[in-house]
């Protein structure tokens, strides 16, 4: 299941990053190099301090815009990433809630207690006797 929430996240957050973004965020952004891009993409690296800091010098080579255009941006990762482990919850709750119907459904087998050991018994004197 870890995969396919990965997926889930991933997939959602990308999406919901293209939404969030202003106009303006996006055309600064594609005057960038497409390994910055790739970075974007990425939510684990955007969490980063390091990563963070390294785009905040990226921003500022843009001025006074570049900041605002660095806190809009930002916004938009943790608005993105709020929707996307809102979608993770979402279908781990009903993952969860199809495991529990599935396992109230399952058939209800009684244990064996000591007759294992009586038929364990049982075919090795008959093994012995023979």
């Amino acid at each position: 299941a870890s995969p396919i929430f990965g997926t889930i996240l991933s997939n959602t957050f990308n999406t919901a990053l293209k939404k969030e973004l202003p106009t303006q965020l996006v055309a600064a952004m594609d005057k960038m190099p497409e390994n910055i891009k790739s970075v974007f993409s990425n939510p684990q690296a955007l969490i980063d301090s390091k990563a963070q800091s390294a785009l905040k010098l990226m921003f500022a080579k843009y001025g006074s815009v570049g900041e605002t255009l660095y806190t809009q941006f930002i916004q938009a990762i943790k608005s993105s990433l709020a929707q996307g482990v809102q979608r993770l919850f979402l279908f781990g709750l009903i993952f969860a809630g199809l495991t529990l119907v599935s396992a109230l459904l399952l058939k209800e087998i009684p244990l064996k207690r000591d007759e294992f050991y009586k038929e364990q018994a049982r075919s090795n004197s008959d093994g012995i006797g023979s």
